[in-house]
């Protein structure tokens, strides 16, 4: 009987090595599972923030686009009324241009009704071509307020 409870003793010390020896496993592994846990806490954390930077970044590209396009849309129609412009002005030249050699030029035969002569000598047509530097220096005005804005 003395050997079973030798053998008993020794059971339950091997029992209680055996215990001590998970316990001891136990405490490794909760250790290790909370570092783990806190890990993945922390990517997870990491994770969120740079979706949300991602999002943040995304809606300022696409803002960046629309605004980027609204300036090139705004500088076309800028490019368009400039072209009117310098067309309108080409024609007005081109029209003041006809009108100062109409005056350089001596009449032919038949010759028109005689042009009415102002006081400095010029003819009438020097009023045409007053109004149309004025509408000139109009359009210029106009091209450099479209252009500015």
């Amino acid at each position: 009987m003395q050997k079973l409870a030798d053998q008993l003793d020794s059971v339950n010390a091997e029992l209680s090595k055996t215990q001590a020896e998970a316990n001891s496993i136990q405490l490794k592994y909760d250790e290790l599972d909370g570092k783990a846990e806190r890990q993945n806490s922390k990517h997870d954390k990491e994770l969120q923030d740079l979706k949300v930077q991602l999002n943040k970044s995304n809606k300022e590209a696409d803002s960046n686009k629309k605004e980027t396009k609204r300036s090139k849309d705004q500088l076309l129609d800028v490019k368009a009324t400039l072209k009117e412009t310098q067309d309108k002005l080409s024609r007005i030249a081109q029209e003041k241009k006809s009108l100062q050699v109409q005056l350089n030029t001596p009449p032919t035969t038949p010759s028109p009704p005689p042009a009415k002569v102002i006081e400095n000598g010029d003819v009438q047509n020097l009023d045409k071509i007053k109004s149309l530097e004025k509408q000139i220096t109009d359009l210029k005005k106009q091209m450099n307020l479209k252009i500015e804005e």
